[in-house]
């Protein structure tokens, strides 16, 4: 008996799905694919998360060599992973190949090293033809020597680094060195990263300028996001008149595909009941109280970092100070703050200025001097230094009445393994970024109770 199409197969949060990937042909989307086929290039793919950056480009260069910014504490890290995708043991430092070359994967794209080899080249599988090199060769040579003979040989290697900003610091310009070695034999390097990371990979190798490229992949557009909803709904046979129900889940999914699926699953199966590929057509409901329904959706995590970002840091022995707002309710700083951007939207992207002018809007005593008071820079500082910290350490923390520690700059490095979900740069014009739709979302749906008066 043929295997029924799942709901959940269809739409899909987070993993491709070929129900509903949808072809796009943006500029931003143009860009990334045009610049993927130009030997020799360093390109930056930046934007939020949760856009589909890294389903984008693995659909797009099946058989790159794909690695995770978490993967790399050390430079040998990035060299030993590298080597394993290629076929070249190393030692477990990742420093030198290990075993004679005749036993190696991919032997003969080391013929650089090798006057004396025969090879034979054909895509990627490459055949050795001589046996018995010198297995003591450092990694570092092989793999730049495997990736110059890959682009010699017309096969176009691409080399994509997921989320950059993952490298500890103080590696990632020994990293962006090593991939400008690897660019000039030849390979394509990605780094995909979030918006405000989206200058440091180059500036850190200043003699990439000209071989270097930089694209924000914007948020998704309500037509392209509504072709997730119609692709789906057509594989489950299910009847959306005029597109309305997926006109309505696109307009709160925050440019985000994920965020799409997320939505359209939840309105199939929890409203709908439906959970696999209906024999005949079968026309959608629509919930019987749409807020309701979006309010249902709100992820429990993202809830949880709002509750952190509006407590702020730990006060002890003074109550915060509260101002009066014009629909009577006092709230303190950090409340004022998420208050201030829920009216904006939220938007994933705003400004110092922006949100400056949004709490003006809501204070009864809009003076500047009471604004002034907020000290919202500040504020903003602390709530960027919360949100570099894990939920697990935040929790710590709490359970031991511990306040977060006072450095200028946030914790970074093998420690701090995750998404940040939001970010203040005050020396970029003050700008302000929600990293992740879903805390948009959820502070937007699941916050009232949250904005209560004290």
């Amino acid at each position: 008996m043929a295997t029924q199409t799942s709901t959940y197969s269809v739409f899909s949060p987070g993993s491709y799905s070929r129900f509903t990937y949808i072809e796009r042909h943006t500029d931003d989307v143009n860009r990334i694919l045009n610049a993927l086929w130009r030997p020799g290039y360093l390109i930056s793919v930046v934007g939020p998360t949760k856009m589909g950056k890294t389903v984008l480009l693995n659909t797009a260069v099946a058989d790159a060599y794909y690695i995770e910014g978490a993967w790399i504490d050390k430079l040998s890290d990035l060299w030993s992973r590298l080597a394993s995708q290629l076929e070249i043991p190393t030692n477990e430092a990742g420093t030198r190949t290990t075993e004679n070359s005749s036993s190696w994967g991919l032997s003969a794209k080391l013929k650089a090293l090798f006057a004396d080899a025969a090879v034979e080249v054909s895509g990627s599988q490459t055949k050795a033809l001589a046996r018995g090199w010198s297995k003591d060769v450092p990694a570092d040579q092989a793999v730049s020597a495997a990736f110059g003979i890959l682009a010699d040989s017309d096969t176009n290697p691409v080399i994509i680094i997921d989320d950059f900003h993952f490298i500890p610091p103080s590696v990632r310009a020994d990293v962006v060195a090593a991939l400008k070695g690897i660019c000039a034999r030849g390979a394509t390097c990605v780094l995909v990263t979030l918006p405000h990371h989206r200058n440091e990979a180059v500036s850190q190798v200043q003699d990439m300028i000209g071989r270097s490229t930089t694209v924000h992949m914007r948020e998704w557009s309500i037509d392209d996001l509504i072709a997730i909803g119609r692709a789906g709904f057509e594989s489950l046979n299910l009847v959306d008149d005029g597109e309305s129900i997926a006109t309505l889940l696109a307009s709160e999914s925050y440019g985000s595909p994920q965020l799409m699926q997320y939505l359209c699953s939840m309105l199939v199966a929890d409203v709908n009941a439906q959970y696999h590929k209906s024999e005949e057509p079968y026309e959608l409901d629509h919930p019987a109280d749409w807020d309701d329904f979006f309010r249902s959706a709100v992820e429990p995590r993202s809830v949880e970092w709002l509750q952190k970002f509006i407590a702020g840091p730990a006060v002890r022995g003074r109550d915060r100070t509260l101002y009066r707002l014009t629909d009577s309710r006092s709230l303190d700083g950090y409340k004022l703050i998420f208050e201030g951007l829920k009216q904006q939207g939220p938007e994933l992207e705003t400004s110092y200025n922006s949100l400056k002018a949004s709490i003006l809007a809501l204070l009864d005593d809009n003076t500047l001097d009471n604004f002034n008071r907020i000290q919202l820079s500040t504020k903003l500082n602390h709530i960027t230094r919360i949100a570099s910290t894990s939920l697990s350490a935040l929790h710590e923390l709490d359970q031991e009445n511990e306040e977060l520690p006072s450095d200028k700059n946030p914790p970074q490095g093998p420690s701090s393994n995750f998404q940040p979900l939001f970010e203040y740069i005050p020396d970029r014009g003050g700008e302000i970024h929600i990293l992740e739709p879903y805390l948009a979302y959820a502070l937007k749906w699941g916050s009232d109770h949250l904005l209560e008066e004290e």
